[in-house]
């Protein structure tokens, strides 16, 4: 990833301007809500390819997901993009209930 080219043309935009609230968090993942990140028409799945940790996959219900420490080695949501190494830690810790925003570099 990123992948792109599988999101809508706002997608990016959409990402950097929303106050994105914790739903749940676990050492696979942190799910977020408050916006719904628009998928390219056909790109909802693909086949599964390495992930990293950080990765900001989006599942077909446009809710973006942060891969942590111990999520799957493969996975086949779109990624629209990658937490810096800088901001990590405090997006895997964050509480459930917290908000967190993203900064485009």
């Amino acid at each position: 990833g990123p992948h792109l080219d599988r999101f809508g043309s706002t997608a990016l935009q959409l990402l950097a301007a929303t106050q994105w609230t914790v739903e749940n968090n676990s050492r696979v993942g942190v799910r977020l809500s408050g916006g719904n990140i628009e998928l390219a028409e056909g790109s909802a799945s693909a086949a599964s390819e390495p992930m990293v940790v950080g990765a900001l996959q989006v599942p077909p219900n446009g809710s973006p997901i942060i891969l942590g420490r111990d999520h799957p080695v493969t996975g086949g949501y779109p990624v629209i993009a990658v937490v810096d190494d800088s901001s990590m830690s405090e997006a895997l810790s964050a509480a459930i209930g917290t908000t967190l925003s993203f900064r485009l570099a």
